[in-house]
């Protein structure tokens, strides 16, 4: 097993000078090569393991849903390689840190911690209703919530689903974790990091509204091709 202080100072070194250790510098070349040297550190048993609760490690601290992975995590938080890169070594030298100290079922019920402990905010609670009038096509919730757009109406064309199917639906839905990843609640505009992908929000007249454009194109293209 590789020592942990020459983990470390290779995070470090990786991280601030990656076109000496990689053929280009990119994000993808600095995670794959840190992939390979630091979560693969570890005996063949125990690498499935630390993949695991490495992804639950990043995606709990950015607030991403676990689903994208951590690389992906990363990418849909940071605002260009350089950051990614910056983040993606802070989070190996955290990761590594805390393994002196903790095993992976204490890491990842620290992450599971910080998941569930984490306080929802006004424009994530407005998506969660904008979520739960979608499933029901709830029109009147549903343009209270979104800016106006003229292709709303796809939004709740199809009916919804059966009462008990869309409770489900919402049960789903309300167990992704919701975070606001750039912008902020002082600004009245944020980016929310939600299952679908990357949706804003506008504080407008006092009240948060989602720009449903994404959904609005998802629905519409399933209305044509239904």
């Amino acid at each position: 097993m590789i020592e942990q202080d020459y983990l470390l100072q290779l995070i470090e070194g990786v991280c601030k000078r990656p076109r000496m250790y990689t053929l280009n510098g990119t994000f993808g070349e600095v995670s794959a090569l840190l992939t390979g040297t630091v979560l693969n550190a570890v005996d063949a048993t125990e690498r499935d393991a630390v993949h695991k609760v490495f992804n639950y490690f990043v995606t709990s601290q950015l607030l991403v849903p676990s689903k994208f992975w951590w690389t992906g995590a990363i990418r849909l938080v940071a605002t260009d390689d350089e950051d990614a890169i910056r983040r993606v070594g802070q989070l190996f030298y955290d990761f590594i840190q805390m393994r002196l100290t903790h095993t992976l079922d204490e890491i990842l019920a620290d992450a599971e911690k910080r998941v569930e402990n984490y306080k929802e905010s006004e424009p994530v609670a407005v998506w969660r209703r904008f979520m739960s009038a979608r499933f029901h096509a709830n029109q009147t919730e549903i343009e209270s919530l979104i800016l106006p757009h003229p292709d709303a109406h796809y939004l709740w064309a199809g009916g919804g689903a059966p009462p008990d199917i869309a409770e489900q639906l919402i049960s789903i839905s309300d167990m992704v974790t919701v975070s606001i990843i750039a912008g902020s609640i002082e600004s009245g505009r944020v980016t929310l990091m939600v299952e679908l992908g990357k949706i804003e929000a506008y504080l407008i007249d006092g009240y948060w509204k989602i720009d449903a454009t994404p959904i609005i194109a998802i629905d519409k293209a399933n209305a044509e091709i239904a």
